[in-house]
Order: C-alpha cells, then structure tokens, then sequence
C-alpha cells in the first residue's frame, strides 16, 4: 500500500524505527513533470508563478487543456505542470481527472523527475499508475521525500513529494518563483 505524507513524518518514523532517512541528491535533467492538486495557499502560488514560465495542463473533473505543449517541454528537457482546478466540485474527482491526466502525459513522455505537492495528488497518482513497487530513496532537502516507482513492464519513475503547504525553493527555482 503506497504512503504519502510529509517528510518530516516518514523522518520520524524512520527515527522511532532505529533508522535514518538519507540526504540524497536529486535526479540530474530540468525535465520535470509537477503535479500540484494541493489547494493550499503555497501551493497554488507556484501554479501561478509557473504560469508565467512552463506550460500548465488544467485538469477539471471531467476534462483538462490540451497537454501537448507540456509533452513537448518534457521531450526538449524543460519542465511543465499539471494543476487541478481550484472551482468547487468533488475534490475526488478533481484529483482522480488530476492524476489521469498526468498519466496520459507520462505514457507520452519520460520526465526526469515527477514533482508532486499534496499527500492526496501523490495517493491519487500513485493509484493511477498502478505500480509494483514504490521505494524510498530519501530526501533530497527538508520536507522533501524522493522515491522511485517500479511500473509494470519495468519502467522507472523517480518520484519527488512535498506537503502542499510547505515551501521549497527546489519547486520556486524549478518554476521560476521566488523565495
């Protein structure tokens, strides 16, 4: 069963367990797909600032924006998004289209690094690419976990999560922002 949450969290529970969580680097390229569903306030100011810089793919609960522009981006290593609509309907459905939706463009591209902000947008895409295995690898800065997911056919994907409140400057540099 795949977890998501905080790193701070899965640093605690390492620690309770006798273990550490490892300072690892992240994955080389600029090629990364995010995926914000958070609907926090800190997440939702780097949809906007990537606005401005990389294509974002708009998913609503039934449909999303064209995702070509964010597959071409990926093909010539550049980053694109993913974002969910912020207007009030089922949050599960929001966040099952979101995840679709970065699905589809997964099967056309192969990012170096898939970004995720919110536990619920890092569940919800982990239940749509239906992976075999999900393996820790560590955390690459402060509330940051890095992991890689084994997909069926033995294709890899490094996957990076942050909790949708907190605030990195590995996602504002990524996507132009400021810190």
């Amino acid at each position: 069963t795949p977890v998501a949450g905080p790193a701070a969290l899965g640093r605690a529970l390492s620690a309770a367990r006798g273990g550490g969580v490892p300072i690892v680097p992240l994955p080389h390229g600029r090629a990364w797909l995010v995926v914000i569903g958070s609907l926090h306030p800190t997440s939702r100011a780097l949809v906007d600032g990537a606005a401005l810089s990389v294509p974002v793919v708009v998913a609503g609960s039934q449909s999303h924006t064209d995702p070509a522009p964010a597959i071409a981006a990926l093909a010539s290593g550049r980053p694109a998004g993913v974002a969910s609509v912020t207007t009030p309907v089922s949050r599960e459905d929001i966040l099952r289209s979101l995840a679709q939706t970065a699905t589809e463009i997964l099967e056309a591209a192969a990012p170096d690094l898939v970004a995720v902000t919110g536990g619920d947008t890092a569940y919800a895409l982990i239940r749509a690419l239906g992976p075999r295995r999900f393996d820790l690898v560590g955390a690459p800065a402060d509330g940051l976990a890095l992991g890689r997911l084994v997909l069926r056919g033995g294709r890899e994907i490094s996957l990076l999560t942050k909790a949708g409140g907190f605030r990195s400057t590995v996602f504002d540099a990524l996507l132009g922002g400021t810190s």
